[in-house]
């Protein structure tokens, strides 16, 4: 016979289980569209945020019954949605972010052509064994950020921008899912300070929070210094953009305060708080060249060495 301590224990765990038992027995009718939207209603009522997930529902099922969706679209999202319950997710945060989403992307006609592609590589992730609940979350997440925001991420320290409005939405099983962009400005946000990598071309990889890049500028403008007197021009760079900085190896230098042309090297930007203006410590650019001519450097001296210049 159980104790009751026992029994309490069981009690406790079975309520804690309840839902996730629920989430697993329930399944969304395949091919079948008037019926999704009646037991997905009946799944969000689970919710423990009931107000605002029928709020986004409402929205949802308005759009659903519209003909902004065709049948291959919402066969796809059907089985997304299958997928995201065998991976347990739960009406709120999982489902209410899935619709939340779907409710951006049909409401922007600029992307009624990028909807079959999003939902594709979406279906796609959240059948991987490698993708759980929370790591399709944070995948459904980015692309609303990138579709809503005109944002590649965002948290408490950091935020980075692209500010281009042409992009291609691109998705195959092999490569995953990638938006090229032609020519955008990447744009970081922290600690109350900014910088620009202008003109850039390249690929954002959401699924990795990555940015494959090529070409651009990055000057000192933080340090004081004018767009066009001193800056690098970047090559082939990559970054994540969970941090405020950028690393780029071969890039090409020019300060036309000190000299002609332009040196090789390697380039180092980053926000730190409070250090803009003289203070400022960032860009930094490290010359491959260890015998650089400086003449005249300062009245009547001459330098020949290595050039290294630190934010001001």
């Amino acid at each position: 016979m159980l104790k009751p301590l026992k029994i309490f224990f069981l009690g406790l765990f079975l309520l804690f289980l309840y839902p996730e038992l629920q989430a697993q027995r329930f399944k969304f009718t395949p091919d079948t569209d008037t019926a999704y939207i009646n037991e997905l209603h009946t799944f969000l009522q689970k919710s423990y945020k009931k107000e605002i997930t029928e709020q986004a529902f409402i929205s949802f099922s308005g759009l659903w019954n519209s003909d902004r969706l065709n049948l291959k679209q919402k066969d796809l999202i059907i089985q997304l949605s299958n997928n995201m319950l065998k991976k347990r997710c739960s009406p709120y945060p999982h489902f209410y972010d899935f619709i939340t989403l779907y409710n951006s992307l049909l409401n922007n006609d600029n992307q009624q052509s990028n909807i079959i592609k999003w939902t594709t590589a979406l279906e796609y992730y959240s059948k991987q064994k490698n993708y759980n609940a929370a790591k399709i979350n944070r995948l459904i997440n980015s692309v609303h950020l990138f579709v809503d925001s005109m944002s590649f991420f965002e948290n408490r320290a950091v935020k980075w921008k692209y500010d281009a409005e042409n992009y291609k939405v691109i998705f195959n099983e092999e490569a995953g899912l990638s938006i090229d962009f032609e020519k955008t400005n990447l744009i970081c946000y922290s600690k109350r300070d900014s910088f620009i990598v202008y003109n850039t071309r390249g690929k954002y990889l959401p699924a990795k929070n990555y940015w494959v890049g090529k070409g651009g500028k990055i000057s000192w403008e933080r340090a004081n210094f004018s767009k066009d007197s001193v800056y690098v021009r970047l090559s082939d760079y990559q970054m994540t953009f969970t941090k405020p900085e950028l690393k780029a190896d071969s890039v090409k230098f020019t300060n036309k305060y000190y000299f002609k042309g332009e040196l090789l090297g390697y380039l180092h930007e980053r926000i730190v708080a409070g250090a803009t203006g003289e203070k400022a410590t960032y860009p930094q650019f490290i010359s491959y060249e260890l015998r650089v001519d400086l003449p005249n450097v300062v009245k009547n001296v001459d330098y020949t060495g290595g050039f290294f210049m630190r934010g001001a």
